[in-house]
């Protein structure tokens, strides 16, 4: 009969693992990090903003919650026709990653555009907010 505690031991072990291999690749980390974002600018460009409150934290002193996320962007989107959220998007150019210390980052994510007037012809804007902490699948960058 198996113990119980070493099993948990076990299957503890190799997500610890995966966490701590991302901590020491940086071309992994990054690779990771703009994934995590990318998924983010998907649910803002789709204007599902339950979804995207469920790709950022909770549990910081300012939540972006559905409401603020619908609030800031509604703006943004009287604006824009609509915001670009496929492979253009994803290019690493767009992301702007700064290490502000240990397993902490700021990153800044370059949101395209289509232009109203030119169809086809793409352009970079931004969205004023701060404060957006993405929750990560794996919780201990």
């Amino acid at each position: 009969m198996l113990d119980p505690d070493a099993a948990a031991d076990a299957e503890a072990k190799p997500a610890a693992s995966r966490i701590h291999e991302l901590a020491r690749d940086p071309r992994m980390l990054r690779s990771r990090i703009r994934s995590e974002l990318h998924m983010l600018v998907k649910t803002l460009a789709a204007r599902d903003w339950e979804e995207a409150a469920a790709c950022v934290r909770a549990d910081v002193p300012e939540p972006w919650n559905e409401d603020r996320f619908e609030q800031a962007l509604t703006p943004f989107f009287e604006q824009h026709e609509r915001m670009l959220a496929d492979a253009r998007a994803r290019q690493s150019q767009w992301t702007i990653i700064d290490a502000e210390g240990t397993q902490v980052f700021r990153v800044r994510q370059v949101l395209l555009v289509r232009r109203r007037k030119t169809p086809g012809i793409w352009k970079r804007a931004s969205i004023c907010g701060s404060g957006v902490t993405l929750r990560g699948r794996c919780s201990n960058w």
